[in-house]
């Protein structure tokens, strides 16, 4: 019988951030029994560097093409099931979305506590200290799990992880996140499906450890746009516990724009209210959650 693998990391790169890449995969290497599934695309092929660095459990896919990212982890998780059992894939595997430009504490694999289904960790710059998720995820030190509705103040994308038990089986809607029209919430998605159709799993707080990010300043309102819409399709389709996020967003806008005036603040508070209209009609035909 194959020796349990204890991490799996899904990845998926375009190849425009070899050094980053590379950064990803040191911060892991020395893991026992690390499996990796990896899609390249846009035909980007692997530096030697990084390609020696992975572990022997490795699978790589390849496309020529860009691909939304939901369609590339659905790809990469049907491969996660197909390694089951060569790979010793196991219920209590821990299975992380990873980005191509993120990385890992030293302690993270040491100090990971246990859970039972699904963590949310920190999600940190280490240069400036900035965090992620909207609240830090230390507040929530003394609380053993989160509420839904706490799941998208106090969680990003990098910073779920997931016990391979709790999602076998499960995808993310392919035409929701990066990559696509709507170019948020894919990841919270998936999370908000799984606790619908698993009522009794619940979300560990895991601050003591943190994945690391660079920090990046919007620019634009595009992306809260595109979160608005998301968030007005999924409060009318089930997931109302989505909703006081929502809410926390539009306000924080509008203050900020009474506050500090600036035609930023005054585009993103619009966009969030026009755009969650549009996404409770469904005016892109984004369609039902699990269609």
């Amino acid at each position: 019988m194959n020796q349990k693998t204890n991490f799996v990391f899904i990845i998926t790169t375009d190849g425009s951030r070899p050094i980053e890449l590379e950064r990803l995969i040191g911060s892991f290497a020395q893991v026992d029994n690390a499996a990796v599934f990896m899609l390249l695309q846009n035909g980007s092929a692997l530096p030697e560097s990084v390609r020696e660095s992975l572990p022997q459990r490795t699978v790589i896919l390849h496309d020529t093409r860009r691909i939304p990212l939901s369609i590339a982890r659905n790809r990469l998780l049907d491969q996660v099931d197909a390694h089951e059992l060569g790979f010793g894939i196991d219920s209590k595997t821990v299975v992380l979305l990873a980005d191509d430009d993120c990385w890992y504490s030293d302690e993270f694999f040491a100090r990971l506590p246990d859970f039972a289904d699904v963590g949310v960790c920190q999600a940190v710059d280490p240069e400036s200290g900035k965090h992620f998720s909207t609240f830090n995820l230390l507040k929530k030190a003394g609380k053993r799990y989160l509420s839904p509705w706490e799941l998208m103040f106090y969680g990003v994308s990098i910073s779920f992880l997931f016990r391979y038990e709790a999602i076998k089986g499960l995808r993310f809607k392919e035409n929701i996140g990066l990559g696509n029209k709507i170019s948020q919430g894919e990841e919270s998605l998936f999370v908000m499906r799984l606790l619908k159709l698993r009522p009794d799993v619940k979300v560990a707080v895991c601050v003591e450890v943190a994945v690391y990010h660079p920090w990046k300043f919007a620019s634009s309102s595009n992306n809260h746009s595109s979160l608005g819409y998301f968030l007005g399709w999924a409060g009318v389709r089930g997931f109302s516990f989505a909703m006081p996020f929502y809410f926390f967003l539009l306000s924080k806008y509008l203050v900020a724009t009474i506050v500090r005036p600036r035609k930023l603040y005054w585009k993103i508070f619009c966009s969030l209210g026009i755009s969650f209209v549009k996404g409770m009609f469904d005016t892109k035909g984004i369609g039902a959650p699990n269609a």
